[in-house]
This record gives structure tokens, C-alpha cells and sequence, in this order.
């Protein structure tokens, strides 16, 4: 299983929908930006 498909079935288990929704986008920013896992966070 690799970790969109390990992290799309956390959020389900953890019934967070709106960071299933956005946590794709959220780290291509950090990402980009070269944000620290703290800064990401």
C-alpha cells in the first residue's frame, strides 16, 4: 500500500474529510516553500 492510499484510508477511519480533502495540496505548498514538518504541521 503506498501513502496516498495509507493516508486516504486513515482519513476515513478517522472521519476527517476536509484534511482527506486538502492534505494533497497542503504538501506540494510546504513542499514548494521548503517547509519544515513543524512549519508543514
Amino acid at each position: 500500500m503506498n501513502t496516498e492510499m495509507m493516508l486516504d484510508h486513515i482519513v476515513k477511519q478517522l472521519r476527517i474529510p476536509t484534511i482527506g480533502r486538502q492534505y494533497r495540496s497542503l504538501a506540494r505548498e510546504a513542499e514548494e516553500r521548503n517547509l519544515s514538518y513543524e512549519g508543514y504541521l
